[in-house]
């Protein structure tokens, strides 16, 4: 590395100084953390070359030439404000950048800030033009909490329209119980209204409680997407109001634009370009144990959920188990906690 020093990660209070990232929530910044970097340029190199010109550059330290097709200008800590808040390379017209003396630039993907900032404003623009739809902003705070989830990132833009309005509301009085473990599951719930109570049966047939449901919160997913019996019961704590979406249009709109297919030629794609594919098989350990390809680990479907915080954000993971409703459930968990994850077809 006799050109570059080194590439370090990025920190949240740097993203923030900079005005392109200044209106971002803290999960919007850690996205882009993905997609970014510092690189420290010796005297004579350009940031163009170290990181590639799909990148945005902005100033850290030192000084940076920058050279137009008929001026040229210098970035050091004497620039104005404006100057040193933006990106510096946005104009079509350069021809190069390069350190006049030991300097940092912060680069982050054009791509990634692009379709970020794309979607936070088509979400605005859904729930506004939804709620003056209705003639009432009751709906704003349930439809940005669905927004705000790591799963409708991955939703194309023009699903989310059309995913809201299929939406239903149902009025729940306190005490009823919506959906009962080991029940075949048709609907998907967002709780607009009120509270809920999350309870399986014990060993000896008592309810035995697991969490609390919110306002904004949402359940029902999992017996859709792995076209099994509900896991657990969910009972009302307070009268409320609940959105419900039926089976057909939940797995249209909300669960195929999450759910990919690839191939052994994409694993081996990948793995040639040098990135992290982390292959999961999904099934019981004892079936893993009778037959198992190599490369593969296991984490049976019941433990995944608690396994996510260990799994590294920076990894493809690829579901693999010849089990189409295991396997879809698997990568559906991975995709809702933010993971990018794939179904490996048979």
């Amino acid at each position: 590395m006799n050109k570059i020093e080194k590439f370090y990660t990025v920190e949240l209070d740097l993203l923030e100084k900079y005005e392109d990232f200044s209106s971002l929530s803290v999960g919007d910044l850690n996205n882009i953390r993905n997609s970014s970097g510092v690189i420290n340029l010796k005297k004579g190199r350009s940031p163009l070359k170290a990181a590639g010109r799909n990148n945005l550059f902005y100033f850290i330290s030192g000084e940076l030439e920058v050279r137009l097709g008929n001026q040229t200008y210098f970035i050091n800590s004497h620039s104005d404000e404006k100057t040193l808040r933006k990106a510096f390379n946005e104009r079509s017209d350069i021809l190069s950048i390069s350190a006049t003396r030991h300097s940092s630039v912060l680069f982050v993907e054009k791509s990634a800030l692009y379709d970020l900032l794309a979607f936070e404003n088509m979400g605005d623009y859904v729930v506004e033009d939804l709620t003056m739809d209705s003639g009432t902003t009751d709906d704003a705070d349930w439809m940005q909490s669905m927004l705000a989830t790591k799963l409708f990132r991955k939703i194309p833009p023009q699903n989310i329209q059309k995913l809201f309005l299929s939406f239903r509301p149902q009025t729940i009085a306190r005490g009823i119980r919506v959906v009962s473990e080991g029940e075949q599951g048709d609907q998907f719930y967002v709780i607009k209204k009120g509270a809920a109570t999350v309870s399986r049966k014990g060993a000896m047939g008592q309810d035995v409680e697991m969490a609390t449901l919110k306002e904004g919160d949402y359940f029902g997913e999992e017996a859709l997407v792995g076209e099994t019996t509900r896991n657990a019961s969910i009972a009302m704590l307070s009268d409320g109001e609940l959105m419900c979406l039926n089976k057909e249009t939940f797995q249209q709109l909300l669960q195929a634009p999450v759910l990919q297919n690839i191939t052994k030629l994409n694993i081996d794609k990948w793995s040639d370009e040098n990135q992290r594919v982390v292959v999961i098989d999904v099934r019981l350990p004892i079936e893993f144990r009778h037959d198992h390809k190599e490369g593969r680990i296991n984490i049976p479907l019941s433990d995944l959920r608690n396994k996510i915080p260990a799994l590294h954000e920076g990894a493809r993971y690829v579901i693999a188990c010849d089990d189409g409703p295991r396997s879809r459930l698997g990568a559906y968990l991975l995709n809702e906690a933010g993971l990018e994850a794939y179904i490996l077809a048979s």
